[in-house]
């Protein structure tokens, strides 16, 4: 019985110094430093100049006329030409 306990405790004893079995292996070491490059001073940019003002958002309501009921429909009026050309073909 006391083989058995000596036997289980030797284990146990030996299992805290094994390292953890996923532990990676130290990374070997490098043999030459990695070469300095030197940098080359770049010009400085150059300074921001404002860009143009953009024009102004036209939105649909400066471009159409609109109704004023919901949901809006935006339309243009016919001209004069347009009206007499769409009167003489319902005439005809």
């Amino acid at each position: 019985a006391q083989a058995q306990a000596q036997a289980q405790a030797q284990p146990q004893a030996q299992a805290p110094s094994r390292p953890h079995p996923t532990a990676l292996p130290p990374p070997p070491p490098l043999a030459k430093a990695p070469p300095v490059v030197e940098r080359v001073a770049l010009p400085p940019p150059p300074p921001l100049v404002p860009e143009e003002q953009e024009p102004p958002i036209v939105t649909l309501d400066d471009l159409f006329k609109k109704t004023k009921a919901i949901p809006r429909i935006y339309y243009l009026p016919l001209s004069e030409e347009q009206v007499a050309a769409k009167l003489a073909a319902k005439n005809k």
